[in-house]
């Protein structure tokens, strides 16, 4: 339909009735059912009084084709495809009869009492049921007036061409009416759906409608020839539907058996949770025609989720709310309804869902965690028990197979972390071997020199040499004491003791025995409560680490800010060029080229941050201009940890 543009151009713009009706899917759908409903009435008044079309020597009773049209209804067949789903009702053959045998008002209230009744019994909601009803209603004033305009005069011989022909012709008229009717309540209520693949679906409704219709008026021509005949054209007829029944499920079970197949092949190829979303949960998916399938699972410590879209868009991640999940579960698959329950929540992910379900994962009989689908694609909107058999099925079967590609993610990891350990270990062997070398060389040759051939030396050279000696063995100390203290809080038992520390004494004492170039110091008096051998360690670190590394100039600053006392460390060096400036703080880790320094065991900065933050303070790095900082802070009031006996970080 076109309007006139309001902008005043005189332009014409088409008007979407169907993008209209979709804006308030509800009201649309209900005018519908008005509309539907008025003409139906209004053709059963005009109708009203006018006795059947055929003169057959026999009648059928309202009641018995009530009855025939509860049945009809009753024992639809649903059919599964990969292409679609049909569902088959034969209402057509008590159309037939009814058509031919009762007046046009009897036919119109057995029709809606019948077929009605099979409808309120299989507890379809309130919309869908007024919807069913009236187009019920709709669909049978359509077939009178067919089979009235064919036939402009009642009476006409039940074995006239004239009579069956009209009403085939309005079966068919009826069912195409009434197909287009239900294609297009769904395309307006749920936009997602392929309206061309529910339009392609109809052409083998109608083909179904014809059929029927056809075996409808066999039945009748058998009946007016012997009323007996009729009984085998019903147990053929019985016989036939029960084939169909059978089929249709044979065909489900063989999909079913198929997708649990396909579903134990993909899970038991995978070997991690990336596996299961890109491969499990996309082939779950497609066989259950959802937008999404999730999968929560637990790797002993952490609970983990894993998505995957019918797009394959999929994520893996840690979640907090597993226990809460698995514990709404339970062992039996649920239909989600309830929007704001954890298992509800946790399938939305965050999104609205029209339809939902989810079903737990079991190895024997313990669950292991949770199997959800959500956002059921065309051609059925919801997700049905079939589908709800078949995603608890999935459940028991491929538990083992998800729960182990957890198990062997968790080892993976438990690998990759032995392996970083081995490797850290061959790292501070070789670490310490050349650190501890490079002192034990000058002290053996010192000493060996000394032993062979005193007499040689000078006292004044005999004392270079006895200091060398003893700076060496003090650095030495110092490596030892490192190498202990770092294993003292890998183990926990590390003492930390609590007594006054005078700071501007201990780090002028550090200052002094330490530096072969100038230190500036500029102190204010600040004591602290706090163990001062862990601080003079953490002072030591962070000269030795100045004097090795920084340029020409180093600067010490002894000061308080409010509420903490803190000793910072300048130097005009290079600074550290890794990416990621606290990387320095890993154990084993030097931002410097090793090949321009003599080695460092790379546990300096790494302890004396642990020790730091183990005595309620911190130690932290920043370049400022062309300064490196490192700034060590201690709390004025002592706050640091169990003052025993310090668990490591």
């Amino acid at each position: 339909m076109r309007f006139k543009d309001g902008s005043g151009s005189g332009a014409v713009r088409r008007v979407d009735w169907l993008t209209l009706a979709r804006r308030h899917p509800k009201r649309a759908t209900w005018t519908l059912v008005a509309s539907m409903a008025a003409f139906g009435l209004a053709v059963a008044f005009s109708l009203r009084g006018e006795e059947a079309l055929s003169a057959a020597p026999f009648s059928t009773p309202l009641w018995l084709l009530a009855a025939a049209f509860f049945v009809a209804e009753w024992v639809a067949v649903h059919i599964h495809t990969r292409r679609g789903a049909h569902t088959l009702t034969f209402i057509e053959i008590p159309a037939v009869i009814g058509l031919a045998t009762v007046g046009p008002l009897g036919y119109i209230v057995a029709r809606f009492i019948g077929s009605g009744l099979a409808q309120v019994l299989k507890g379809q909601r309130r919309l869908k049921l007024a919807f069913n009803r009236t187009n019920s209603v709709f669909g049978s004033a359509i077939a009178l007036l067919v089979v009235r305009n064919a036939l402009t005069e009642a009476g006409a011989s039940i074995g006239e061409t004239r009579l069956w022909l009209a009403i085939l012709a309005a079966v068919l008229a009826e069912a195409v009416v009434l197909g287009f009717t239900v294609t297009a309540v769904i395309a307006i209520n749920d936009p997602e759906r392929d309206v061309t693949a529910m339009l392609k679906s109809l052409v083998v409704a109608w083909a179904t409608s014809l059929i029927a219709a056809i075996i409808g008026v066999t039945s009748l021509l058998v009946a007016s020839i012997n009323l007996w005949a009729i009984g085998p054209m019903i147990v053929l007829s019985a016989g036939g539907i029960l084939s169909l029944r059978i089929y249709g499920r044979n065909v489900r079970r063989t999909q079913e058996l198929t997708a649990l197949y396909a579903f134990a092949e993909a899970f038991g190829e995978a070997r991690s949770l990336d596996d299961v979303a890109q491969h499990g949960l996309y082939e779950i998916t497609g066989r259950l025609r959802a937008d999404e399938a999730v999968v929560l699972l637990s790797d002993g410590d952490r609970w983990f989720e894993a998505r995957c879209s019918h797009e394959h868009n999929w994520s893996v991640r840690p979640v907090e709310t597993g226990d809460e999940v698995v514990a709404k579960i339970g062992r039996s698959a649920h239909r989600l309804t309830e929007r704001t329950s954890p298992l509800s929540r946790w399938v939305a992910g965050g999104h609205a869902f029209p339809s939902a379900i989810a079903a737990p994962l079991l190895v024997g009989d313990l669950v292991v965690g949770v199997l959800a689908v959500s956002g059921r694609q065309s051609p059925a909107p919801r997700f049905d028990d079939g589908d709800l058999q078949l995603l608890e099925a999935a459940g028991r079967q491929v538990g083992g197979s998800a729960a182990r590609a957890v198990a062997e993610d968790r080892l993976r990891e438990e690998i990759e972390d032995k392996q970083r350990l081995i490797r850290s270990k061959d790292q501070l062997i070789a670490a310490v071997s050349h650190e501890l070398r490079t002192p034990l060389t000058s002290i053996l040759g010192y000493a060996s020199l000394l032993e062979e051939s005193p007499e040689e030396f000078s006292p004044e050279m005999i004392g270079e040499m006895a200091s060398v000696i003893a700076g060496e063995s003090n650095d030495l100390s110092d490596i030892v004491d490192d190498l202990l203290t770092a294993a003292r809080m890998d183990l926990g038992v590390l003492a930390i003791r609590r007594v006054e520390v005078d700071l501007v004494s201990l780090t002028t004492q550090v200052v002094a025995s330490a530096a072969d170039g100038p230190i500036s110091l500029e102190v204010n008096e600040v004591s602290v409560i706090s163990d001062p051998l862990r601080v003079r360690q953490v002072v030591r670190n962070l000269v030795s680490n100045a004097a090795r590394y920084g340029g020409s100039k180093v600067a010490i600053a002894v000061g308080s800010d409010p509420g903490l006392a803190y000793i910072e460390v300048r130097d005009d060096g290079d600074g550290i060029g890794a990416a990621d400036p606290e990387s320095i703080f890993g154990a084993y880790v030097s931002a410097h080229d090793a090949g321009t320094q003599a080695g460092s065991v790379g546990l300096g900065l790494t302890l004396s941050r642990r020790l730091a933050r183990l005595m309620g303070g911190d130690l932290t790095y920043r370049r400022v201009g062309r300064e490196t900082i490192f700034r060590f802070e201690l709390p004025a009031e002592s706050e640091m940890s169990d003052p025993t006996v310090a668990q490591a970080s």
